[in-house]
Order: C-alpha cells, then structure tokens, then sequence
C-alpha cells in the first residue's frame, strides 16, 4: 500500500445524489456507462492510497453498467438502482469472484453463488464495482487489521477509519461508488460511517438478509444472532433509497410527530458536547422532546441466552415514552493511528453502539460536527424494532434542518 500523507484524497464525491443520478439516466442527460467508467478509473488512482476496495470487479461492472444503460434506452428500468455503482463489503458471497472477508485463510475463497443482498442489488440493476477491504472477519473496529492492509482515513492520514467496514466507508467518502451493503453486528457499519462524515443504517434485525456471508463456513451463533444486514451511503436520503430497493418496503411513514429523547445514561465527549447540543436543538424543532431514557445497557452482552426475551421486551425499556432515543454514534472522539496501536483492535469504542445490536433495533449514524481534530462526528438515531421508515424520515429531516451546521468537506444535501 502506497504511504498516505496527512493531505491524503480530501477529496469530495462530485456525483450527485441517487435519485437524482438515477433521473438523469432516466432522462438520458447520463449514461451508466460513462459514470461506470469515470468511476472505475478515479478507483484505480485513489485505491492504491485508500485501500478501500480487496478487489475492483471491472469486467462486471461495465457488463452491467452496459446492460443497464440499453434497458433505459428501451425506458425500462428495473429500479431507482438501476445503473448505480455500489459496493459490497467482501463478507459477501459473489459467484466466481474472491470473497475473503479479509483474512488471510480466505485470500482464495471463490464462492459459486451470489448472497442474497448481491442477488437483491443484481435484480435492482445496479451496478457492483467493487468488494471492499475490513478487518478480519469483522473483529476489530479500526480499519487496520485486514490481512490486505489497513484502510486510510481520508479526512486525516494520523486517525483510524473506524471498523470493520472501512473500506466501504472510504470508497462513499471519497466518490469512488454511491452505497455499500455492509454488516454490523456491534457497530461495524455506524462507527466508520460516523467516522467518514457518512449515514451509516442498520435496520431492524433479519429485514435485509444476511444468507451467503461466508456461506459454508463456520459460524459464532452470538454473531449470527447480533449481525445486521447494513447499509452505507452519503446521505439518509440516499440510505433509505436504496433500504427502499432492497427490503421492497417504502422508508416513507405516517407524518405523525416523532417523539425523541436523548439517552440519560450515555456521557456525551467534551469534543462532542457542542455538536449534540446543536444537533438537539434541531431535533426539537422538527419533533417532538421526551424525557431522558435510561437505556438498559447492562442487558446488551454477547450472551445471547435471553436476547429473544430481551427484544420482545425492548419497547417497554426503551420506547414507553418515546419512539427514537437518540445519542452520540462515537463513545470519543477517532483515535490516531499511534492510540490505536497502544489500545489494540477494538480501539474504536462499540460503548453507543452494540445495544442496538442486541435488541436487535433500527438505528442510523449521521454528520453532527467534527472534533478537535476535524474529524467527523455522528449522531445516532435509534428506534422501535420494525420502525426502519420511521427512523430513515426523522434523519433524512435531521438532514435538511442541520446541512448549514456541517462544515466542508463533510457530504450534506447542501454541498452537493
């Protein structure tokens, strides 16, 4: 991997939005293959530095950015996806290409079928332009612990990207695809997400299916139990789009007030402080303010011997007087690389995070502000499981109330 510098690819996605991407196919104002192409030539300059992606799946993608771009000539789309590039972390199964999950036992595992999530994207007709690096079988949270290298943070070349879905979080950062399916089954989507100045979702638990991550292979059944289905992309406009796509339900709910309330138990950083509070006083202003919740954390473990009776449990402790907690997506700030180091694999914090994990509960990370050191910050929003519509509302209205509190170079709908 080629050393990053601490101006390393601060660079922002020139694409526009999904919808509006997939509107300009429609209209013939884009071709796939065009935006197929200049993505996958920006890929192979930037990716020697990044190392965001394990493999670049050329060939495919312009087959399928090909076959895209003749069903709107003949104005038969399959989907608002059709024609988009996207990536897939490389937990996923994909029929005759490596699937190594980034371990070095895997780096030639060839699967012969696709996972589910790669055959729902197929039939959308997007478009796969890439498997993207994570840390070992999802068992750390920095992005440096891949048997391919470590994933370089491209807001800052000193600080970590977050895990185990880095490389995912990199590639939508840096424009190099518009979403990525991921997994999080402690935070492994939400905190590079955060990280990245990205909307990081995880859906209710089973929503979106998880067959075909290493199909075949042994299996931890906490894991299994604790794993989400998750979805990367630069905004909560654009999550829900493709939520929409993939899980064939509409991420639109009734207008009804939201009720929110901030979590009682969950210390805000002194970095952090300012961000939520302004982020608060957004919230307040297009919902409706609850009490505090203590959320029961002591439950949230990886024994999963009563998780069932726990999450049927979940809306009596959580949500009795409220339909989204909401909380700071990072415990602290991103830790340098040299912290890191010092603190080992799991030195990006899961404290904010696994709890959604274990009640098996919807809950998105979007831009709040930066640190100290700019770097990105998140604010989560987590909801009653099954309220995946609500919750992708409340954040794409977060979104447009609060676009004039990010500042550049994070990814908003008012800087693109």
């Amino acid at each position: 991997m080629t050393a990053v510098s601490d101006q390393v690819i601060a660079q922002q996605a020139t694409e526009p939005d999904i919808a509006t991407q997939s509107a300009m196919f429609r209209s013939r104002k884009a071709d796939p293959r065009a935006v197929v192409d200049g993505l996958l030539d920006k890929a192979d300059a930037a990716n020697p530095a990044l190392n965001a992606f394990i493999t670049i799946t050329r060939d495919l993608a312009r087959h399928q950015a090909a076959a895209s771009a003749e069903r709107y000539a003949a104005g038969t789309p399959l989907s608002p996806l059709d024609g988009i590039a996207v990536a897939v972390k490389d937990f996923y199964d994909t029929a005759g290409i490596a699937t190594t999950a980034g371990f070095r036992h895997f780096r030639h595992r060839v699967p012969e079928a696709d996972a589910a999530m790669v055959t729902r994207l197929r039939d959308a007709g997007a478009v796969l332009i890439g498997k993207t690096n994570m840390d070992a079988l999802g068992m750390a949270t920095t992005g440096r612990e891949s048997a391919f290298g470590p994933v370089a943070n491209p807001w800052s070349g000193r600080h970590v990207t977050g895990g185990s879905s880095s490389g995912s979080a990199v590639a939508v950062a840096t424009g190099l695809c518009f979403a990525t399916v991921d997994t999080d089954a402690a935070g492994s989507a939400r905190l590079p997400a955060a990280i990245c100045g990205l909307a990081g979702f995880k859906p209710s638990y089973g929503v979106l299916s998880g067959e075909g991550i290493l199909a075949g292979e042994p299996a931890d059944p906490a894991i299994l139990a604790l794993a989400h289905v998750a979805l990367q992309a630069r905004t909560a406009a654009d999550v829900a789009l493709v939520f929409e796509t993939l899980s064939q339900r509409s991420a639109v709910p009734k207008r009804d007030p939201i009720r929110i309330a901030a979590a009682a138990n969950i210390p805000v950083h002194a970095q952090m402080q300012e961000g939520f509070d302004a982020a608060m006083e957004t919230l307040a202003e297009i919902s409706v303010l609850a009490a505090p919740v203590t959320l029961p954390l002591e439950m949230a473990t990886f024994d999963i011997s009563a998780v069932e009776e726990h999450r049927a449990a979940a809306d009596d402790l959580m949500f009795a007087a409220c339909d989204v907690v909401v909380l700071p997506t990072l415990a602290e700030p991103a830790p340098t690389i040299v912290e890191a180091e010092r603190l080992g694999a799991s030195a990006v914090r899961q404290d904010n995070v696994f709890f959604a994990n274990y009640f098996g509960l919807p809950a998105i990370t979007v831009p709040m502000g930066t640190d100290s050191s700019g770097v990105p910050t998140g604010l989560q929003l987590v909801g009653r499981a099954g309220k995946d519509e609500l919750v992708l509302a409340l954040a794409r209205a977060f979104q447009a109330a609060y676009a004039d509190r990010v500042p550049a170079p994070f990814f908003s709908p008012s800087n693109q």
